[in-house]
């Protein structure tokens, strides 16, 4: 930012008022680029790292903004991309689904509306058994949370026993109504 990256000021009634930076700004990612890199060198054979969240652009790192035309172009997206998979060669990577971050089959993905948006990540994914060959977070809307864990609770519950995540939260429903529908057991 101190060497002249481009800052673009947002009001949003959603999310509140911020700066986007010009995301293909060359010396912002080419600084990235050397971010990722260092990461790798420190936590891509680190055992107690089982996957990378890739995030990086966009507002809060998920690769949408209030207004499409601050976005990353598809170059851009690339670039990360690119840096993130050769960084990580050893782990598991998690993007955000449904957004501007395209489908890859080598990675794994993060529904950031969970469960309210399950069918359009169900359809994003494509593909019934993902969960078997990559993980899958899911993100409860705090603000939802309450109903989501009480007068809709069927909603959540045939939610994750069709996606089967690899985690849920932050707010976490009871492990006794899930651990048999998730790919894996809690102990």
């Amino acid at each position: 930012i101190d060497r002249g990256v481009g800052l673009v000021p947002y009001n949003d009634p959603n999310i509140g008022r911020g700066t986007s930076p010009d995301y293909n700004d060359e010396d912002l990612i080419s600084n990235l680029e050397k971010f990722i890199a260092e990461m790798g060198k420190r936590y891509d054979k680190n055992p107690r790292v089982a996957y990378i969240e890739v995030g990086f652009l966009g507002h809060f790192g998920e690769w949408v903004t209030t207004d499409p035309n601050l976005m990353a172009n598809d170059s851009t997206k690339d670039r990360v991309l690119n840096a993130v998979q050769k960084a990580f060669p050893n782990k598991k990577l998690l993007g955000p689904a449904g957004t501007t971050m395209p489908r890859e089959p080598w990675m794994g993905y993060r529904d950031g509306q969970f469960p309210d948006s399950f069918g359009r990540t169900k359809e994003f994914l494509g593909a019934p058994d993902f969960w078997k060959k990559q993980p899958l977070g899911a993100q409860m809307i705090s603000e939802a949370a309450g109903r989501l864990l009480s007068t809709e609770w069927e909603k959540t519950k045939t939610a994750f026993e069709e996606l089967h995540p690899t985690y849920i939260g932050p707010y976490n429903p009871s492990m006794d109504d899930i651990t048999d529908q998730d790919g894996y057991k809690a102990r």
